[in-house]
């Protein structure tokens, strides 16, 4: 559980959000842009199964400023998202399934992100809290959609364009902006006034600030998935290290819109292939433990690297190896994520020690994934178990 003030690098914690998304995406924003909806739409379009939904505003003069999309719109409603408007909207509030939420100051565009100032708080697995901001959320959308005028459809978004066309081509004062009366919006209009059963339960963030372990207990042990589940790698190979010339101690890579923001200089991780265990379960199987320098802004493959690899096109992001070790033997031979899950069940990641969670849904928690943070336990036991292979079959460390 941890709370983060982010007062920068509010586009890092962006991809990190995305990145974290398994089953659903709940956004609050105003403004929408085209680079941060192309982000989304990135994820949506990779992963037909998360659920969207958008709450933003619809305004006229807004679009014709720039201030805000339509085509932004436009492309996510194409890729499945759920939009609907609402007046006088000003909340920001970004959740993630039900165990990461941001809210602060940061609109969902390119200035939010990446070019103002912005404050937000970063909560995760924080139970009490975050599910008060989905409570928010669920209330917010109930007053919308029993209104006729909130949904955002193909219909509204191209005749706003029209509209807004046809004004640009009857302003004849190059150096006069056009304008639009404020009656030239759309969206539902809810409700600013609390209930007694709106009322905020004591403040949570003050605890969980003031619990300065809570907020320091991070692990900094991954689980690093190599490969991809429709393309699985063959569980007779050996492990083969990545090293492009620039970087003879070798890298491991990450898909544009997934890149591993939250790994650190000095972090553990573990590298998983993809491909069958010696049972024949499809599932990753670990076959290295490594240290890594972290994530640095600018880790994109360059043209040189793509050229040795084409296949970096589609995973161009990558953290650099300090020190790696993996097996030599057949990928299947490997550590199975099977036989972790089962022998440490709700221990294995932070977000599920000392839940009731079924062992199909841990199992599913890894899909359409690059990476994920496991307890301090779990690295533990993976290194137990990784000595007695090293022992069995031996191992190539790099560098020597």
């Amino acid at each position: 559980m941890s709370i983060q003030v982010v007062d920068r690098n509010h586009y890092e914690k962006l991809l990190y959000i995305l990145d974290s998304t398994e089953k659903a995406i709940r956004i609050i924003s105003p403004f929408i842009k085209d680079e941060t909806a192309n982000l989304l739409c990135a994820i949506l379009s990779e992963n037909p199964d998360i659920q969207c939904t958008i709450i933003t505003r619809f305004v006229r003069q807004e679009f014709a400023d720039k201030a805000s999309s339509l085509l932004a719109l436009k492309n996510l409603h194409a890729n499945g998202a759920k939009l609907y408007a609402v007046r006088y909207l000003h909340t920001k509030l970004y959740l993630v399934d039900e165990h990461i939420a941001m809210i602060g100051s940061a609109n969902f565009t390119t200035g939010g992100f990446h070019l103002n100032h912005e404050l937000s708080l970063l909560l995760e697995n924080e139970t009490a809290i975050i599910s008060e901001l989905h409570e928010y959320f669920n209330k917010m959308l109930a007053e919308i959609i029993c209104q006729e005028d909130s949904a955002i459809t193909d219909e509204l978004i191209a005749s706003e364009a029209i509209a807004i066309e046809k004004a640009k081509k009857n302003w004849i004062k190059k150096t006069v902006e056009y304008s639009f009366d404020k009656s030239c919006q759309h969206g539902a209009v809810i409700s600013r006034t609390n209930n007694k059963d709106q009322t905020p339960t004591p403040d949570s963030i003050q605890d969980i600030i003031v619990d300065g372990e809570r907020i320091t207990s991070k692990s900094h042990t991954w689980l690093k998935f190599e490969g991809i589940a429709k393309e699985r790698e063959d569980p007779e190979a050996q492990y083969s290290l990545f090293a492009p010339k620039s970087f003879p101690n070798g890298i491991t890579c990450f898909p544009r819109y997934k890149r591993p923001t939250g790994i650190q200089d000095g972090d553990r991780i573990y590298l998983a292939v993809i491909t069958q265990d010696s049972d024949g379960n499809n599932t990753p199987v670990i076959i290295g433990r490594a240290t890594t320098y972290g994530y640095e802004e600018g880790n994109i493959a360059t043209d040189e690297m793509i050229k040795q690899a084409e296949w970096m096109e589609r995973f161009p992001a990558y953290i650099r190896i300090k020190e790696i070790e993996y097996l030599l033997t057949s990928q299947k031979n490997g550590i199975s994520l099977v036989h972790l899950l089962t022998t440490l069940g709700t221990d294995m990641y932070p977000t599920t020690v000392g839940t009731d969670k079924p062992y199909p849904e841990l199992r599913a928690m890894h899909f359409r994934r690059s990476h994920m943070r496991i307890t301090e336990a779990a690295g533990a036991y993976i290194d137990s178990q990784f000595d007695i292979l090293a022992e069995k079959y031996g191992t190539n460390i790099h560098p020597l």
